[in-house]
């Protein structure tokens, strides 16, 4: 078996960290991608982790669900420091 990198634990945090802000807004998926001029499917895939974001997708998203881009990074950095991901 083989172990997660940190990178890949970061992904997922990152994944978990939109996907609730997307909850928490009571955005749904459709919603979202619509906003984004995307398919849903783009969404539910990085959402799940068949898709990986860049940048500049993060940023969109952030856009898109009213939140400042650096907040979101702020709190990616303070759990990955207190989980040890990085």
């Amino acid at each position: 078996m083989m172990r997660r990198s940190p990178t890949d634990n970061q992904a997922t945090l990152l994944r978990q960290l939109l996907a609730e802000l997307r909850r928490e807004r009571k955005i749904h998926q459709a919603d979202l991608a619509r906003s984004l001029n995307k398919p849903q499917s783009f969404v539910s895939k990085y959402e799940i982790g068949e898709r990986k974001l860049d940048f500049v997708e993060v940023i969109n998203i952030c856009g898109a669900l009213n939140k400042n881009p650096h907040e979101l990074i702020d709190e990616f950095m303070e759990i990955t420091t207190r989980l040890k991901l990085k």
